[in-house]
């Protein structure tokens, strides 16, 4: 079964809530750590693999953290999972890993299913889970 790793689901969880911060507000890990009951050493891990892949914005000084490099409607689920656990792969036989490849007379089909799942991803956005966490506020004021 295809499944998100813990890091990526900590991942989105850090960056939905740099998204809901004002406009290049600095939040650190700890502080991220703490709202969302997280370990920091994981946080921190997590945020320097999101920093590398320029999706988070590192600040140095006092006042330092972390800041999002890009608007949350331009990140996508597909970039957050790449950047916290590498190329997506549902397959063996996307990774060229399977003894069966030459032989394989489902890995057509099975390589589109992956694919399309893919491009899902990109039209996922982070801002999407933004709007999620909005209307569920609004939902238990009401």
């Amino acid at each position: 079964m295809f499944k998100l790793n813990k890091k990526t689901e900590y991942g989105l969880l850090a960056l939905q809530y740099m998204s809901s911060l004002q406009d290049d507000q600095v939040t650190t890990a700890r502080e991220i750590a703490e709202k969302n009951d997280i370990s920091l050493a994981l946080v921190s891990k997590i945020l320097q693999k999101l920093a590398q892949k320029k999706l988070v914005r590192s600040v140095q000084g006092a006042k330092g953290g972390y800041v999002l490099a890009k608007n949350s409607t331009n990140i996508s689920l597909a970039e957050i999972v790449q950047a916290i656990e590498g190329p997506i792969y549902i397959f063996d036989c996307q990774k060229n890993r399977c003894t069966r490849i030459q032989a394989c007379s489902i890995k057509g089909q099975l390589n589109a299913v992956a694919y399309k799942m893919i491009d899902y991803f990109k039209t996922i956005k982070l801002s999407d889970f933004s709007t999620e966490i909005s209307k569920n506020k609004q939902e238990s004021f009401q």
